[in-house]
């Protein structure tokens, strides 16, 4: 009977094992994905790979990661729209911790840019916990702030909205964000 146990838990570890195996191979290639988009700038290029990876995942979790690149590189060529219906193929079950952040500071991003103010604003107020835990991110930080510039100008708070923008332009020095934030109009 010990030895039916030891079996089991050899089997268990086994399992877990493997599978992180795969989820490591999985984020690997994912990453190398990041390149096409980055360095080459070939969004086109980088949904066709991603839309290729996706036919041959089966894990909900890792569809998600990759409805998130695809809807990353529709957002890059201004295809908003196209960008939203990407990660509108995620359920929210398949989504956790800062992804989940990313989403729907996406999703909020992707209503102001199509003029769907009521939409994003519900999304932000909704979120409003999640995003200030994460607005000082590294990387999502400036998303979750440019956000919150389109938010304060949906609600018609102008003076605020300006005030953080015009923070966020002496804080910030990546040439592609700065782009962004002088195409913001108030």
């Amino acid at each position: 009977m010990n030895y039916i146990i030891q079996i089991i838990i050899l089997a268990i570890f086994l399992i877990l094992f493997i599978n992180w195996l795969s989820q490591k191979s999985f984020q690997k290639k994912l990453n190398s994905l990041q390149a096409i988009l980055i360095t080459e700038n070939n969004p086109d290029k980088y949904i066709e790979e991603n839309t290729k990876l996706l036919e041959t995942t089966k894990n909900l979790y890792n569809k998600s990661l990759i409805y998130i690149n695809i809807s990353a590189g529709h957002a890059v060529k201004k295809r908003y729209r196209k960008s939203k219906e990407a990660l509108k193929n995620i359920p929210e079950k398949g989504l956790r911790g800062i992804n989940r952040v990313v989403y729907f500071s996406n999703l909020a991003y992707y209503h102001f840019k199509l003029a769907e103010t009521k939409e994003a604003i519900k999304i932000v107020e909704d979120n409003k916990k999640e995003f200030d835990l994460y607005q000082n991110h590294s990387l999502l930080g400036k998303h979750i702030k440019l956000n919150q510039v389109y938010y304060l100008k949906a609600k018609k708070e102008l003076d605020s909205a300006r005030e953080l923008l015009e923070k966020l332009k002496t804080e910030y020095t990546d040439e592609k964000y700065l782009q962004e934030l002088s195409e913001v109009k108030l």
